[in-house]
């Protein structure tokens, strides 16, 4: 119950009436305080249990408070009137209103919009700004802060939270449907049609009503209101104490089946495990092909018929027509997404940029893919590529760039190239380079340890110590290179140990904020580092380090959400202006850069053998390798966001030499554009269109991953009630022969992961392996691998 409304009204006396100026006030219950504007949004709301203070903005982007876009464009709304415990405005005969009060034991608002008008009222947007305050600018003050993490809108109820490094989580959930939701950035600038967007999100809206087109599982019908219809939106904020909680607490307060799909993809004939948490009357499987198949039961569910590659969609249905998807991905083997990331060097060519190794990091399939597959096609023509474009960007006398030498991410980037390149071809020219460009990233470290880019700390942009440690690992052992090993190693512990010391208190590429590559790449790098020692106090020094990161960085994973496409996807906001040409800010989730936190998931599962690492890794990767679609055709990354309406430079673009255009720029206001809605899905390429500076080589950093933790392995992982799971393979128990037999998904596979609690003995084509208690890497005989 409510203890205290306190409502506190100013009066101004004039000559004709009393006008109620100011109202304001505090909700006040046993759980938790609510303090209230006299203008109507919420200041701050503070849960009595945790002590927790959720902070909202109190300047720019309060709330909640009404936008509204006509045609596109945001309109002036009047400041809102209190009457009669609601806050209300109007426009064009059209009233907005909100309330708060207590529902279920939680801060509930509730939005109204009133139709007076004759005919339909089609806005762009009528949403809601929250007013959470999401803006992270610096150490320690964003630990405090929530970032948006998830957001979620189905056809009958809306669910999300918004998280802080911390580990606070605030709930949003509705019980009715909502059309659509957007952020709030801080910064704009340019000019139209090209806007450019900092790198921080001010705060999130619901956007009640909102025109189409909006992914299917959205609601559809809610592009209007009718003419003297009246639509009412309950929205309840609540504090949730861990994510172990966050799925109860949306069953609960949307009234609606929530579906928990802990792996989210896997290879054909794997069996699709998920539980629908709540009652539901129906539960249905939609195949790549369409067909439908109802599954009977509650709870627990597991589906076999998983043979077609592609999306497998999960619907839900409660006897209250409330209505849940998700979905699972049935993946091709790893060995074909490599090669047709192989293809694509040439697909979408490489450029000559002597300020971003994303425009050429394509390499990296080519020669890690190369290993693999060294007859495949594009080597050839691509290493040609490489020929043609590495002497415009380095002196290949000196060992330098030839400009814009304080970008080290470059040189750490040629470093990695030049590596795989040696273990491709073996031509001891690109390892004598590689260790004269660690020696140039060497020159940038001060005195605390770190790389930096003039003064700005760079260690972890681009992983620098990371492409050190790839160069370490091929150095080891080698006489003629002790000497380098011994220089560069020193150098890396120095840089481990700045990182260690100082957290996510540090610098990053572009504007200061809690950055996802920032917190990302440190924890992968110390996780790396650690597993360079054996068990004792310098990796348990490192191994702490990188948990204690990543713990802060679930803020900025997608842990939660039932779709494969996004699942362990990073937030990344601010990308697309720059890699695709887009004049427009929003999440890209998988991004390339999404695979630093699978590095760093992958590193802490071997150094913990917990679980949830295990499954992190594999969801991130499989939702990385979905980039390239089952067509074989690469997209940039995914859209999180809803609705968006994009500006992009178009293709009336003249003279594309790709290799004749060394570090060439572009002026976004020089081309004409287009301008065109979209949401919920993959962004394509433009290098193959555009060959300037673009930068959306980037996503090959995917294919750079999985060639170093899943192409040539797989795992095995007994969990506490004694059941195998298997990765990137499949488990048959032959109970007579007392052995498990090992099928694995691709022919590239050398080498299984066990982490076992008890012995057993396991059967991979002929070849018997005895294993036992704990972690250990088992390697495969050549006769032993599957054939395609």
């Amino acid at each position: 119950m409510i203890r205290n409304i306190f409502l506190l009204i100013f009066f101004c006396v004039t000559s004709t009436q009393i006008q109620a100026q100011q109202v304001g006030g505090e909700l006040n219950t046993d759980r938790w305080v609510m303090d209230i504007h006299p203008d109507g949004y919420i200041q701050r709301l503070t849960f009595r249990d945790s002590g927790h203070e959720f902070a909202f903005n109190q300047k720019d982007f309060v709330g909640p408070s009404w936008y509204l876009k006509i045609n596109g464009k945001e309109v002036e709304m009047p400041q809102p009137e209190y009457n009669d415990g609601e806050w209300v405005t109007s426009y064009d005969h059209v009233d907005f209103g909100i309330s708060f009060s207590e529902d279920k034991g939680r801060p509930m608002i509730t939005a109204r919009i009133k139709s007076n008008r004759p005919t339909a009222f089609q806005p762009t947007t009528a949403g809601l700004r929250m007013g959470v305050d999401t803006y992270m600018d610096h150490f320690p003050y964003w630990n405090k802060k929530t970032f948006p993490t998830l957001l979620r809108a189905e056809k009958t109820h809306f669910w999300g939270y918004l998280m802080s490094p911390e580990g606070k989580i605030l709930s949003i959930n509705s019980p009715d449907p909502i059309a659509s939701w957007s952020h709030e950035y801080t910064k704009k600038w340019g000019q139209p049609p090209y806007w450019f967007f900092g790198h921080r999100i001010a705060s999130i809206n619901l956007d009640l009503i909102n025109a189409l087109p909006l992914p299917s599982r959205h609601p559809q019908h809610l592009y209007q209101i009718e003419a003297g219809q009246e639509k009412v939106f309950h929205i309840y904020l609540d504090e949730v104490k861990s994510l172990n909680d966050l799925q109860q607490n949306v069953q609960e307060l949307t009234e609606a089946p929530v579906i928990d799909l802990p792996i989210t993809a896997g290879i054909a004939g794997t069996t699709m495990n998920f539980e629908v948490k709540g009652a539901c009357s129906e539960v249905n499987i939609i195949d790549p092909s369409g067909n439908t198949t109802e599954l009977k039961g509650h709870g627990q569910f597991s589906f076999e018929r998983t043979d077609e590659a592609g999306a497998y969609q999960i619907i839900v249905i409660n006897e209250a027509g409330k209505t849940t998807e998700a979905l699972y991905y049935v993946r091709k083997p790893y060995s074909w997404y490599m090669q047709q990331a192989m293809t694509a060097v040439l697909d979408y060519p490489q450029k000559a940029s002597m300020t971003h190794c994303e425009s050429w990091y394509g390499f990296y399939s080519t020669y890690a893919g190369g290993k693999h597959f060294p007859n495949h096609p594009s080597v050839q023509k691509a290493d040609e590529q490489f020929h043609a474009i590495y002497p415009i960007i380095f002196d290949t006398l000196k060992f330098e760039p030839k400009k814009h030498g304080f970008r080290i991410q470059n040189v750490s980037t040629i470093v990695g190239v030049l590596v795989d390149r040696y273990q491709l071809f073996n031509d001891p020219k690109d390892l004598d380079a590689a260790v004269k460009y660690a020696d140039f990233l060497l020159a940038s470290q001060s005195k605390d340890g770190a790389y930096r880019a003039r003064s700005t700390h760079y260690t972890s942009v681009i992983y620098i110590a990371k492409s050190l440690m790839e160069l370490l690992e091929e150095l080891e052992g080698k006489a003629a290179y002790a000497a380098d090993y011994k220089r560069i190693f020193k150098s890396v512990t120095r840089s481990m140990d700045e990182l260690a010391a100082n957290g996510a208190n540090i610098q990053t590429e572009g504007e200061q904020t809690f950055e996802d590559g920032m917190i990302s790449c440190s924890a992968a790098q110390l996780g790396q580092f650690a597993l360079m020692f054996p068990e004792g106090k310098k990796r348990e020094k490192y191994k702490k380090a990188a948990l204690d990161l990543l713990d802060q960085h679930r803020c900025l994973e997608q842990l939660m959400i039932p779709d494969a496409r996004m699942r362990m996807g990073s937030m990344r906001f601010w990308e697309a202006q720059y890699d695709v040409l887009m004049a427009n800010n929003f999440i890209n989730s998988p991004h390339g850069w999404s695979a630093w936190t699978t590095y760093a998931q992958y590193y802490a599962y071997l150094l913990t053998g917990e679980q949830k690492y295990l499954q992190n890794t594999f969801n991130g990767l499989n939702s990385g390798v979905q980039s390239i679609d089952l067509e074989g055709n690469l997209h940039w990354g995914f859209m999180v966001n809803p609705y968006v309406k994009v500006t992009q430079m178009n293709r009336n673009i003249e003279g594309a030499n790709p290799l004749n255009v060394p570090g060439q720029h572009y002026n976004a206001f020089d081309y004409s554009h287009d301008t065109y809605t979209m949401g919920e899905g993959y962004v394509n390429m433009v290098s193959d269109w555009f060959f300037g500076n673009s930068n959306d080589n980037d996503v090959h950093e995917h294919f750079k991953c999985m060639a170093e933790i899943a192409l040539d392995k797989a795992y095995v992982f007994e969990n506490e009630q004694g059941s195998l799971e298997a990765y990137n393979c499949q488990l048959n128990y032959l109970k007579q022969q007392g052995y498990y037999e090992i099928k694995l998904a691709d022919q590239t596979v050398s080498s299984i992961h066990m982490n076992l609690k008890k012995k057993h003995q396991f059967k991979v084509g002929n070849q018997t392996i005895d294993a036992y208690e704990g972690l250990a890497w088992y390697m495969l005989n050549p006769s032993s691998s599957a054939k395609k």
